[in-house]
This record gives structure tokens, C-alpha cells and sequence, in this order.
């Protein structure tokens, strides 16, 4: 299990936090595994294209949503993680 998996399951929630479930729907339709097709247009450089997937979960008792990107090309492999939560001012 990858470095990543872990830290999605263990702040892994079953859903949404009902008290802003409408808000957290904006998000709330990305929740699972996807795999990606990229292509990077960095300056001065031709363009690469490079496989990745992207995986989303609910998190902090449905307060949030935890992504992580796992972007692959040859020979190097890189993950991002960030969380997106509903402010209560919101």
C-alpha cells in the first residue's frame, strides 16, 4: 500500500457531514479513483505528456475532502495531497 493510501484511510469519513453536505457536493462528485492522461506545456521547452491518477475521499468527519495526485513519467514519480473543507463562515 502506498504512502498515500494510508494517510486516506486513516482520516477516511463515510460521506459528508450532513450540516454542509449541499456545499461539499461541489467537490463531492469527484469522490473516488481516476486515472489521467496529462500533458505539460512548461516555457521554453517542448510539451510532455506523462500518466497520472487522482484519488478522492472524504475526510475529517465529512468536513473535508482529501485528494492525492500521483503523476507518473519515465523514471520519476510524484505525489501531491490537499485537503478542501467547508469553512464554517461559509
Amino acid at each position: 500500500m502506498r504512502g498515500s493510501e494510508v494517510t486516506l484511510n486513516r482520516l477516511a469519513a463515510q460521506g459528508t457531514d450532513p450540516t454542509h453536505r449541499e456545499e461539499m457536493m461541489l467537490f463531492g462528485r469527484l469522490i473516488g479513483s481516476w486515472e489521467l492522461d496529462m500533458v505539460s506545456f512548461p516555457p521554453e521547452v517542448a510539451a510532455r505528456r506523462f500518466s497520472a491518477e487522482c484519488h478522492f475521499g472524504w475526510t475529517l468527519q465529512g468536513r473535508a475532502i482529501q485528494d492525492v495526485l500521483i503523476a507518473r513519467s519515465p523514471g520519476d514519480d510524484a505525489e501531491e495531497m490537499q485537503a478542501k473543507r467547508m469553512s464554517d463562515a461559509n
